[in-house]
């Protein structure tokens, strides 16, 4: 019995170790630069990879063992099944199934890792050990990386270059922003580590907390300052709430160093860096005081986002206007608010807008309650757990997903799929030491079904691990085209757009739609009818995509089909009231289709810093023609 025992805990550990050495150190790491996002669709990818893996041992466990799966009858399963079946109704209403999809993949992938997790960590006792010990690996070596890249690109810049040279600062992420999100999420693991580990564990624990502060202060995201410091007031009034619960010994000599160690370590090096670069503290206290000014230019961006998300969502309020369409319908809705720089917003900040605009007031609902269900679990752990551990690690974990839901009320967790990776397995683990204060039904499973079910999963795995691989494939010859439009080669334009183009990927990362370079490339070729076909085909993906339309407006215009010309510049101005270029070929448009009258009107429409000796010389023509008699 002994020996069967530990070949059964053996192979519990290892299902444990693959799933979080693949997911929380291998996968932040993956990175690629053929495509123009560099760690989105390889990210995607590895996750793929590794649940058809681990959900294969699933299965077998599963079907041949006959294992425990009570757990899905906790209310969070059937609720987070509701909030994708309500993003698949969503897309009866979406323009562009292709970024549809995208959207459901990522859901659909998010609940089977959160199955599997739950179902692994739920066999395995020290699943929070690694959890943890991995999160901190990976906040160690990615904290270490991002110093490197903070003293290499931005330290000693002047205060305009320091601005921009932040942006360099990435880490392991496409954006430093992104990069203060990932770290953020994986310090609760760090703090966790710093309490409860020894010797070199709780060395590389310490070091991980320490420098992830600097490094969240040093990028200077503000969205992750108000989630940080939320994080700190909800864990220490749990602490005040539970303490004796917890039962601390602060006399200990470890917690001792620890706390002064790492006080030591984060003044010392914060009062270096910003007493020896004025810079630095001058953009930091400008970054400081803007959180709270809302006439700042990025609040009152936010604003003006969210105000044109509400407006959207007023009018696609039961299923939204689509999963992942919300940056198709977004222009029309902005167009109001656009200055003279025209601004190619691709998603609005704010995960619960985000989500309401696109899947509706249901698919909201679900969503939130997802998280509402995660706090109340770590409620009840905190009320009937004794374990000194258990109750350190729900503390913090609850702290973690309260302000990881303010977070997501200033920017967009949502998208990236390493951050819902960190998201499921704080809910997994939840969830598993909520199992067993809870008292669920000892219903027998009917086999048959459950297989049938898991097979419908697995395909589903498979065909998203495909779906992904075509994804990744057309990032790249997208990047590929990219490259060839700089250098005017339009016939490898068209080939690499059309080894791109598929049912999976019609839209770049940033809207445009992916056939508008091939029209463009067939039109330079004077292949009128391919590229009149194409430029229309880009529009039927992406109708409010101001490129593809200004291109289409073109493109008529060079046929001297100036109706179909005036009409594409029309809607081209709809999106952009204060684009000089399409004001000035509309007039012309209209002039050449001896439409006098509307290029008059049109022009008048010119910014007065334009009105130049030509703009007066042209007015004065057209009232001229306007004033001759037709014969």
């Amino acid at each position: 019995m002994k020996i069967r025992k530990k070949k059964k805990t053996s192979e519990n550990n290892q299902s444990v170790y693959l799933l979080v050495i693949s997911l929380m150190i291998i996968l932040p790491f993956t990175y690629t630069k053929t495509t123009l996002d560099t760690t989105l669709a390889i990210k995607t990818i590895v996750l793929n990879i590794s649940l058809l893996i681990l959900f294969i041992i699933f299965y077998f466990e599963v079907i041949k063992r006959n294992q425990d799966l009570k757990f899905l009858q906790l209310m969070i399963f059937p609720i987070f099944l509701a909030y994708f079946t309500i993003s698949i109704l969503s897309l009866t209403n979406a323009i562009n199934l292709s970024i549809g999809y995208h959207d459901l993949i990522k859901t659909f992938l998010s609940l089977v890792l959160l199955i599997i997790a739950t179902y692994f960590f739920q066999k395995n006792n020290d699943f929070k050990t690694i959890l943890s010990k991995a999160s901190v690996l990976t906040l160690a070596i990615s904290t270490s990386f991002g110093i490197y890249q903070y003293y290499m690109y931005a330290y000693g810049k002047s205060e305009e270059e320091l601005f921009e040279a932040l942006y360099m600062v990435k880490g392991i992420m496409a954006h430093k922003n992104l990069y203060a999100i990932s770290l953020f999420m994986l310090l609760p693991f760090s703090i966790f580590g710093c309490l409860q580990f020894k010797k070199w564990w709780f060395i590389i624990s310490l070091y991980a907390f320490a420098i992830s502060l600097i490094m969240i202060t040093l990028l200077q995201t503000r969205s992750v300052w108000i989630a940080t410091a939320l994080f700190v007031l909800v864990s220490g009034i749990l602490i005040v709430l539970i303490r004796r619960k917890i039962g601390f010994d602060f006399s200990k000599l470890r917690i001792k160093k620890a706390y002064y160690l790492v006080f030591f370590i984060i003044v010392i090096l914060i009062s270096v860096i910003i007493y020896k670069s004025p810079s630095f503290r001058n953009l930091i206290v400008y970054k400081a005081l803007s959180v709270l000014d809302i006439k700042s230019d990025n609040n009152q961006g936010r604003l003006d986002i969210w105000e044109s998300t509400i407006e959207m969502s007023k009018e696609n309020i039961i299923l939204g206007v689509g999963a992942g369409n919300w940056r198709i319908h977004f222009p029309k809705y902005y167009s109001d608010k656009q200055g003279d720089k025209y601004k190619n917003w691709v998603q609005p900040h704010n995960d619960f807008l985000w989500i309401l605009s696109e899947k509706g007031i249901f698919g909201l609902l679900t969503h939130l309650l997802i998280y509402i269900f995660a706090i109340v679990y770590c409620i009840r752990i905190l009320i009937k757990s004794n374990r000194q551990d258990e109750l350190i690690f729900t503390l913090l974990m609850m702290s973690m997903i309260i302000s990881y839901i303010i977070l997501s009320l200033f920017t967009f967790p949502y998208k990236r799929i390493n951050h819902q990776i960190i998201l499921m397995m704080i809910f997994s683990a939840i969830i598993v030491d909520y199992s067993k204060y809870s008292i669920l039904p000892n219903k027998k499973l009917n086999i048959h079904l459950v297989k049938n079910i898991l097979l419908l999963i697995g395909f589903g795995i498979s065909f998203t691990l495909y779906a992904n691989i075509k994804v990744y494939q057309s990032q790249t010859f997208v990047k590929k085209a990219l490259d060839a439009i700089s250098i005017n080669n339009h016939n490898k334009v068209i080939e690499y757009t059309t080894k791109a183009y598929n049912p999976f990927y019609t839209l770049d990362y940033y809207s445009t739609p992916i056939l508008k370079n091939r029209g463009t490339a067939y039109s330079m070729l004077k292949q009128n009818n391919k590229a009149n076909n194409d430029i229309l085909k880009a529009l039927d993906d992406n109708p409010n995509n101001l490129g593809t339309l200004n291109d289409a407006a073109a493109f008529f215009a060079r046929q001297k089909n100036y109706v179909k010309a005036i009409f594409y510049y029309n809607k081209t101005l709809l999106l952009f009231p204060n684009y000089e270029v399409g004001i000035k070929n509309l007039t012309l448009s209209y002039y050449y289709n001896n439409d006098y009258k509307n290029a008059y009107l049109t022009i008048l429409r010119t910014s007065t810093k334009n009105q130049d000796q030509q703009y007066l010389d042209f007015l004065n023509k057209l009232k001229v023609k306007i004033n001759t008699p037709t014969k």
